[in-house]
């Protein structure tokens, strides 16, 4: 393995700061949904500025976010082990990658979370209900 990946973050108390580019990109994977689908390079990257503002922008023009930054340490997080998947298919956590993300994410701050109006999380929960009701469910519940 290369040194990015024994170059590890020794306490979920650091700051980003302490954290390689890497290891971010591996946070911003999962803060854009990459433990349950592929996520693609751009939207890593928009996630990946949101949690070290600056850090992979362009030294010219600050306001871009410099998309080879962000493509080569993905390279290297899937070097690590911690995310399958390339540019053209998307990409997605590996085991290792999701448990290493989810220690460090709170850390970094809370995501930010939009509240659900009252008839959203009634609809919610109704679904939730109907689903939960169907033999499909039933089924796989029961093996």
């Amino acid at each position: 393995m290369n040194e990015r990946c024994t170059a590890r973050a020794s306490s979920p108390k650091k700051k980003e700061s302490e954290l390689s580019n890497s290891q971010i990109v591996v946070i911003a994977t999962l803060r854009a949904g990459g433990t349950v689908l592929h996520v693609d390079t751009e939207d890593i990257a928009v996630k990946a500025n949101e949690i070290a503002p600056g850090r992979f922008t362009w030294k010219k023009y600050p306001d871009q976010i410099n998309i080879d930054t962000v493509r080569k340490r993905l390279w290297d997080a899937r070097k690590c082990g911690h995310l399958v998947g390339s540019e053209r298919d998307g990409w997605l956590l590996t085991e290792t990658g999701a448990a290493f993300a989810r220690k460090y994410r709170r850390m970094l701050g809370a995501e930010k979370t939009t509240r659900l109006s009252l008839n959203e999380r009634k609809w919610r929960r109704v679904e939730k209900a109907r689903l939960l009701a169907t033999a499909a469910y039933m089924k796989f519940g029961s093996g």
